[in-house]
């Protein structure tokens, strides 16, 4: 890792399943970095899963597999096979967990950037991170960047905003299918209206344990299929509407394309709308009464303005899935691409300094 300051800001995207890397101002980012890689176990130890209210257990599971699925989510969650997860309640102890997250991320950065060949010591970071994170991994994340590695300041910018920026627009309706869940955010001249926002537990992880409940109610031996398995068969998917025909290579097996699609069908779009907890609501119900609730002046703006964004929008068709449920229960809704969030970082810290005099936005700067 260089020592020498660079006069280019660093965009530093941080994510529960991956982390991109590269400078101002560029196209693509320098490096794209998987967090499962890096999987080691801890010292903390995640408690008895029924604590973790995120995830009901009865909507995801087939043939008595419970104790299987939770037995990986713990093992999972017990050597940081992904990050920033937001229920702390499930670890043993805050703090040894505290010091453990501290410890990872410090070996992951280190890696990272001596893998692209960045410095550190005196550069400048634009952070995009999720700012609905628990306050505890902004904090431990911050302090490593200014006390371990020694950058001179890092401009903290929040996910959804720059998101609506890598699309062209300066407002949009963010819908962020992410790793532990999913978040509906406003963002309105480029303001991220903190007021205004949704979360469903219907996302990537729920997908990927119920793929593996799916699995085991089929046979399959989960001990020879690893957390990387499941990710990357997800990951070779071409379509949404892949059928039976196509394979998919998981660990040892290949799999039917549509055990797949089905298992992110039934967690995001089942054909049935049933009735459930509160905090595992359908995306499409949680966008239409998001939209409901913005002040009349700014329905029509932000409803047209609707921007898919996190992992499975790579998929060829996903993005149409849900925008369809969507446009299905308010035929004014419209979409717009965007290009990523570490392409919207790379954008502000290039032409859009001026958003830091908005509050909404914050610096951090190593103490003199």
């Amino acid at each position: 890792m260089s020592l020498t300051a660079t006069s280019k800001n660093v965009v530093l995207l941080l994510g529960s399943r991956s982390i991109k890397i590269g400078y101002e101002g560029a196209h693509h980012p320098l490096g794209t970095f998987s967090v499962h890689n890096f999987a080691e176990p801890q010292n903390y130890k995640t408690e008895a899963l029924y604590r973790d209210h995120s995830m009901d257990w009865s909507k995801i599971v087939c043939n008595n597999t419970e104790t299987v699925t939770q037995n990986h989510m713990k093992n999972d969650l017990d050597c940081f096979q992904y990050l920033f997860y937001p229920d702390l309640s499930v670890y043993d102890s805050l703090d040894k967990f505290r010091s453990d997250l501290k410890i990872h991320l410090r070996k992951i950065l280190t890696k990272i950037f001596y893998k692209v060949g960045i410095p550190t010591i005196n550069t400048k970071v634009i952070l995009a991170i999720d700012v609905l994170f628990p306050k505890i991994y902004i904090e431990t994340t911050t302090d490593l960047l200014i006390k371990h590695f020694l950058m001179r300041a890092i401009v903290i910018v929040p996910t959804p905003l720059m998101v609506t920026l890598a699309s062209g627009s300066s407002s949009g309706l963010v819908i962020d299918i992410g790793w532990s869940v999913t978040k509906i955010n406003v963002v309105y001249d480029n303001r991220l209206l903190e007021n205004f926002s949704k979360i469903t537990n219907r996302a990537g992880r729920m997908i990927h344990y119920q793929l593996l409940s799916v699995l085991e109610s089929r046979n399959y031996d989960l001990s020879k299929i690893t957390f990387k398995d499941i990710e990357h068969a997800i990951m070779e998917l071409s379509s949404i509407t892949d059928n039976e025909s196509r394979l998919v290579s998981c660990g040892p097996y290949f799999l039917h394309a549509n055990l797949l699609t089905n298992a992110i069908k039934t967690v995001l779009v089942p054909e049935e709308n049933t009735l459930c907890e509160s905090d595992d609501r359908y995306i499409e119900d949680l966008a239409i009464e998001l939209i409901e609730q913005l002040p009349i002046d700014l329905k029509n703006i932000i409803a047209k303005r609707t921007i898919i964004t996190g992992g499975f929008s790579n998929i060829k068709g996903f993005n149409q899935m849900i925008i369809g449920r969507i446009v299905s229960l308010n035929r004014n809704l419209e979409s717009i691409d965007t290009i990523g969030a570490w392409c919207g970082a790379s954008l502000y810290s290039t032409f859009l300094k001026q958003l830091k005099k908005k509050n909404h936005l914050w610096e951090i700067r190593k103490e003199e």
